[in-house]
């Protein structure tokens, strides 16, 4: 009697969250990593998610002019933002008040920008004109002092700390303790070189950080202004380019996204080094670049090559959760202007855009106000077999929600397939697919998936090769919700996503 057919070969993949990772060459990427995705997150455990959208502050009409600034105050309890040369302060409603100045009517002398920080039981600004002004949440704002005028604030030790004076970038200016309006002290920073301080930013664990474009010092003694220089060749590029967050600092430096802690300085973004170059970004809106805290994670804006505004948004996640991993990396194609975390148990994040007035929820919804937009996601080329050519019998995959799955094969030789609405009532049936040997690859692909619930599919008979890849991509308007510990619906999710492929195949000659 003929030989019985081996039994297909199972293999699976469980964790997605190596993130994106531009630096490797293809046949060397994780299985865990990507080498494209757009608009998706990684959870906890592993999953690949499409992000949450973007949803218009309740109630707002857009500012005339662009958000320039914006911060949550704890003393206030409100988020304030710049506009122009206008102040407002936000309450709990989303309403929008302007703060005035005695005698003007804007409470700055012009638009340039300012930076923020509470300090002694008021909003402490510093603008590169007007010097130090304080605002007590009632009444006007006031010049504090007229002198030291700069484009970086912080609060230190009982002291208020400026930089980046537009005539004297160099100089680190304190306060005298607990007051705003007293400046007898200041210190030039030019150990290194003699670049203008950049950005000064208090983290819990690294005491009082000063940066250059290319110098990071830490300042060790609050009554001198004493620092040592804890990194001659990175530091951050803007005033709102970095974040103190779980004692470390995150900022974004001319070689890509740093932290620093006791221990020095050193590039955490390896993995998608490429991203950092003239061909990539818009090297001259660089200072422009912010951050923030979205949960648990860093999230960094930036413009993109040829681009006006900041409309490119990194988010990174710094926990790895799995053996060997590094934390991932994510682009999103959103800009933002400035990013702010609302306080306690809330911790909602809302960003001023760039270019159109408005502030935004961010990652809420199931698009970017009102504008469907695409959540992308490829798998690594996945090896089975040691690379021996093999015979796929069946994909399977789980997830949540409504997507076009796509596949192909052995890095550039790709599958055409047939689209079709998967039913999982009805057989599957084996669909033929042709090697396409044109020059633009085309992805084999299927519609898997439709109410916002858990779910497995088969995808039967994909095809042959050495290695297969997946990829996703659809936008998505739907959002599932979040469910809590006690089973209660709580927030919104995601439009989809994918928690493990396991694929069954036999290695061709055995057969």
């Amino acid at each position: 009697m003929p030989p019985r057919p081996p039994a297909p070969r199972l293999v699976e993949y469980e964790r997605f969250d190596g993130g994106l990772n531009l630096r490797d060459a293809a046949e060397q990427l994780g299985p865990n990593e990507t080498p494209y995705c757009l608009n998706v997150q990684f959870d906890d455990r592993g999953d690949v998610v499409k992000r949450l959208g973007l949803t218009k502050d309740t109630g707002m009409s857009a500012f005339a002019t662009p958000i320039l600034a914006a911060f949550y105050s704890h003393v206030l309890g409100k988020i304030v933002v710049q506009v122009g040369a206008k102040l407002y302060t936000r309450d709990s409603a989303g309403t929008y008040t302007q703060v005035t100045r005695s005698g003007p009517a804007d409470a700055f002398s012009s638009s340039a920008v300012v930076s923020f920080c509470d300090f002694a039981g008021k909003l402490c600004v510093v603008h590169p004109a007007d010097g130090v002004l304080t605002y007590t949440g009632s009444g006007n704002i006031s010049v504090a002092s007229a002198t030291p005028k700069g484009v970086t604030i912080a609060a230190w030790q009982n002291r208020l700390w400026v930089g980046g004076n537009p005539s004297a970038g160099n100089t680190l200016y304190f306060s005298a303790q607990g007051d705003p309006a007293s400046w007898p002290n200041s210190i030039v920073v030019r150990e290194v070189n003699d670049q203008p301080i950049t950005c000064i930013v208090a983290g819990e664990r690294t005491g009082l950080l000063v940066t250059k474009e290319d110098v990071t010092h830490r300042v060790f003694d609050q009554a001198t202004g004493n620092y040592e220089t804890i990194s001659p060749e990175l530091g951050c590029v803007g005033p709102r380019a970095a974040v103190s967050f779980e004692g470390v600092v995150y900022m974004l430096t001319k070689r890509g996204i740093a932290v620093t802690d006791m221990g020095g300085v050193a590039i955490v973004s390896d993995k998608i080094e490429p991203l950092f170059h003239a061909d990539q970004l818009e090297l001259s809106l660089r200072a422009q670049a912010c951050a923030g805290i979205v949960e648990d994670r860093v999230l960094f804006s930036l413009a993109r090559s040829g681009a006006s505004a900041n409309d490119l948004t990194i988010e990174y996640d710094p926990h790895p959760q799995g053996e060997d991993a590094t934390g991932w990396f994510a682009p999103h194609t959103f800009g933002a202007r400035a990013f702010v975390t609302l306080a306690g148990g809330d911790r909602t994040l809302f960003h001023a855009h760039p270019t159109n007035g408005l502030l935004y929820r961010t990652f809420k919804g199931g698009t970017d106000d009102g504008t469907a937009f695409s959540g992308i996601w490829q798998s690594a080329w996945l090896a089975v077999g040691g690379k021996i050519e093999g015979e796929f019998h069946r994909a399977r995959l789980t997830g949540r929600g409504s997507v076009t799955l796509k596949w192909g094969f052995d890095w550039t030789r790709l599958l055409s397939g047939i689209d079709f609405s998967m039913d999982p009532l009805q057989d599957f049936e084996k669909w033929g697919l042709v090697v396409d040997g044109g020059t633009a690859p085309v992805w084999g692909s299927f519609r898997w998936g439709a109410p916002p619930t858990d779910r497995t599919e088969d995808l039967w008979n994909p095809g042959r090769g050495k290695v297969i890849a997946f990829r996703i991509e659809d936008a998505l308007t739907a959002v599932y919700p979040r469910v809590d510990l006690l089973g209660r619906v709580g927030g919104d999710a995601g439009s989809w996503s994918l928690s493990s492929i396991r694929l069954e195949y036999v290695p061709l000659g055995q057969a």
